[in-house]
């Protein structure tokens, strides 16, 4: 019954809850053997099942399962427990151990990156470094998307030279460096197609300041003054182009324009852009809707599951809540950006279910009270002969 429970369970993929279910005849041993087993919550044996189940919750499934790494080593450490258990709970306390060093190096790849840039001795090695994370970072925030050549030219020439000029200066991690993958996520924004309502009026009120910004970093990596000119109009031309002409130009009801001067670097030294807009883009959905509720609830870290086109389901991570443009940004588990969303787009897709919240990797305590629920439920119905209602008052 609790591998059923678990075989039920949507948070997590099949192939994962497979190699789980693996692990049936092992642990109905250490069950029989061990009387905390059902009473400890952080019992290693159940702990090394919500670890494999927590790490699934993000994994996206590939053609071919024995490529993929987490798939390899839970597959592995699930051989370990059909073949090697001894016993003692010691030895899930060192799978379990053994499990989180891996993820810890998985997540860290983009950190050792960035160590090696500061810990280099030699400044050619340290550049060849930095290129390196500087053209990650800005493949991760373009992802794919079919851009205009300038932008494309944009970015991966003179703001390439910037970011790299930064993490020189700072280093990786900083506050400028991180405000500077914010600026890309702006900029991108501001040359893709636009078709909501209050777009143009959007771009009109932070695009001064973003456009003063970009100047300053092309000044910063070395562009003569007539080269920064010809860029920044040539970046307008390329936004003006966005637009689609039958959008409504006064469509902006509600614009927030608070804290306008914050969009401007301090120096040349100091780069920040931050916008701070507030737009009510629709009448599709109330501003008192649940699903709006539960938007602004959504915490940074929280999984989520997008159902596409041919019921494709996309699972992924919220990354970060950029209030600037209204998007909020979904990252896979390597960290890349795959899906963005206005604040109305994801109440718009909460309320028409196609996109849900996926619980925690808690898998086995949450089969087990499952079990527990069905159990009890059962036993009602024996002692009474009804259902089981719970909440139902007592009859007269």
């Amino acid at each position: 019954m609790l591998y059923d429970a678990i075989w039920q369970d949507e948070s997590v993929p099949i192939p994962i809850k497979e190699l789980i279910g693996r692990t049936q005849i092992t642990i109905i041993k250490v069950a029989l053997s061990d009387t905390n087993f059902f009473n400890r919550e952080d019992h290693p044996a159940r702990r090394i099942l919500n670890e494999f189940a927590s790490a699934g919750i993000g994994w996206t499934e590939v053609e071919n399962l024995v490529e993929d790494p987490l798939y390899r080593e839970i597959e592995s450490l699930v051989n370990n427990i059909q073949r090697d258990y001894d016993g003692e709970t010691t030895f899930f306390e060192k799978l379990v151990k053994k499990f989180r060093t891996f993820l810890a190096q998985e997540a860290a790849k983009t950190k050792r990156l960035e160590q090696r840039i500061l810990k280099a001795k030699e400044r050619q090695e340290r550049l060849e470094d930095i290129h390196e994370l500087v053209t990650q970072k800005i493949e991760e925030r373009v992802l794919g998307r079919d851009l205009h050549p300038f932008v494309v030219e944009l970015l991966s020439s003179h703001f390439h030279k910037f970011m790299v000029m930064l993490v020189l200066k700072e280093g990786p991690g900083s506050n400028a460096w991180k405000q500077s993958i914010n600026t890309i996520d702006v900029l991108l924004w501001s040359v893709q197609p636009h078709e909501q309502e209050g777009d143009k009026d959007r771009l009109e009120t932070v695009n001064p300041r973003l456009l003063n910004n970009l100047r300053k970093a092309l000044r910063i990596a070395k562009l003569d003054p007539a080269s920064v000119d010809s860029a920044i109009s040539k970046l307008k031309e390329v936004q003006e182009e966005t637009f689609i002409s039958t959008i409504e130009e006064d469509a902006l009801s509600d614009f927030d324009r608070q804290s306008q001067n914050d969009l401007d670097f301090e120096s040349e030294d100091s780069f920040q852009v931050e916008f701070v807009p507030n737009i009510n883009e629709s009448e599709k959905l109330s501003e008192d809707d649940p699903a709006f509720s539960q938007v602004d609830s959504l915490s940074v870290g929280i999984w989520v599951e997008f159902t596409g086109e041919d019921d494709v389901s996309v699972r992924c991570k919220l990354a970060a809540k950029i209030n600037a443009i209204d998007k909020f940004i979904f990252v896979n588990r390597q960290g890349v950006k795959v899906i963005e969303k206005t604040r109305l787009g994801l109440a718009t897709e909460i309320k028409e279910k196609s996109v849900k919240i996926i619980s925690d990797g808690l898998l086995f305590s949450r089969a087990l009270e499952s079990v527990i629920g069905n159990l009890r439920e059962t036993q009602h119905e024996q002692q009474t002969g009804g259902a089981y209602q719970p909440d139902t008052a007592q009859s007269s």
